[in-house]
């Protein structure tokens, strides 16, 4: 059997959240790992079901979470718990620079000038 690609992934779903406080809505890439595949169930579409863990997210009262999850598209997955489409994303890796390529560059160091030779007398 092959290892499932999907597996171990961690991906960025597009979440709206109205904030019951504010009632102002949020819209959030929320971070996720693919940490399973329900073997022995599909969606409705016969498509196999994955089971996503959340990030926590404090700012909203939201903790590590669990979900599951069918991929509809390259971009469109459907949360079975809600029956919500939403998109999703692979994240953008960001590559950090070595600390020295990070520093700003120091002029070469130039050879010290040497004072001009006294003239001869005329």
């Amino acid at each position: 059997m092959m290892a499932d690609p999907l597996l171990g992934r961690r991906i960025e779903v597009l979440w709206k959240i109205v904030d019951d406080e504010t009632n102002q809505a949020v819209t959030k890439w929320w971070g996720a790992l693919i940490i399973n595949r329900n073997f022995t169930q599909t969606d409705s579409f016969g498509r196999p079901v994955y089971i996503l863990k959340y990030d926590a997210w404090p700012e909203m009262g939201f903790g590590e979470d669990m979900s599951q999850v069918s991929f509809v598209s390259q971009n469109v997955l459907l949360d079975l718990g809600s029956g919500q489409e939403l998109d999703w994303r692979v994240p953008q890796v960001v590559m950090m620079a070595p600390p020295a390529a990070m520093a700003p560059q120091q002029p070469a160091m130039a050879a010290p000038q040497q004072p001009p030779a006294a003239m001869p007398p005329q």
